[in-house]
């Protein structure tokens, strides 16, 4: 018995060695194809200078409404969400110091977004056909989607939305008026 334990030893320890020979080759063969991918990137072609960046926010353009892409919230990635929807403005124009942007909602509502400068907070207004329901205030921070689209407005990077009709739509102070315009000009736009 002793005799078969010191073989079943040796031989282990042969096994071992040779598990331990070809792990030391392999990482060494790992090392090398690091060490030549590393060489590749030191020698590849760098920019001259940073990559400009966009003069806009918006990602998707469609006649004269804007997307903007959201980020994924953490139960879309664990979901397996690829994308965000995304998030469409319509420039409406400047009218008395207001610069106005509004969404299609469907089902005759639309959200109308509106702010003065320096644009810190915006109003939001639903309204369903020309009559206005809700109202509320927003203070912008840095990264909201609301803010990235109206800077692009007062940044003059949006074309004025013209309706059906081909008028310019501004939703008006009261609750029940909504203005159409016939020209750019006077509902100051580009």
């Amino acid at each position: 018995m002793k005799t078969l334990g010191r073989i079943l030893m040796i031989l282990l320890a042969g096994i071992g060695g040779a598990v331990l020979v070809v792990g030391v080759v392999l990482w060494q063969k790992e090392d090398a194809r690091r060490d030549e991918v590393r060489e590749q990137l030191a020698s590849a072609p760098q920019a001259s200078r940073p990559l400009a960046s966009p003069d806009h926010y918006y990602s998707y353009v469609d006649g004269t409404e804007y997307g903007y892409q959201p980020a994924l919230s953490e139960e879309d990635r664990q979901t397996g969400k690829i994308g965000a929807e995304l998030v469409m403005f319509r420039y409406h124009g400047i009218r008395n110091g207001r610069i106005q942007l509004g969404t299609n909602l469907g089902g005759g509502i639309s959200q109308v977004v509106d702010c003065t400068e320096p644009c810190d907070t915006v109003r939001i207004r639903l309204f369903s056909g020309w009559r206005e329901i809700k109202r509320d205030y927003l203070a912008l921070t840095p990264g909201m989607i609301v803010g990235m689209a109206m800077s692009d407005a007062r940044r003059g990077k949006m074309k004025l939305h013209l309706n059906r009709d081909g008028k310019y739509v501004f939703f008006g102070e009261t609750r029940a008026e909504a203005t159409l315009f016939g020209s750019a000009k006077e509902v100051g736009g580009i």
